[in-house]
């Protein structure tokens, strides 16, 4: 049991990352600061989880 939670545990840990990618990817080809701003709001919850802060 405690193997598939560690399991589970990076699978989520890589599923944040990847999702953090793909906003950050956004957020440099934005052009609008709007835009800007809201990708750099939205990433925050992502850098904080793989980094592993609640």
């Amino acid at each position: 049991m405690q193997t598939i939670q560690t399991i589970i545990g990076y699978l989520y840990y890589a599923i944040a990352a990847v999702i953090g990618i793909v906003i950050v990817a956004n957020f440099v080809r934005s052009r609008d600061v709007r835009k800007m701003l809201l990708y750099a709001i939205v990433l925050s919850p992502f850098v904080l989880r793989v980094l592993r802060v609640k």
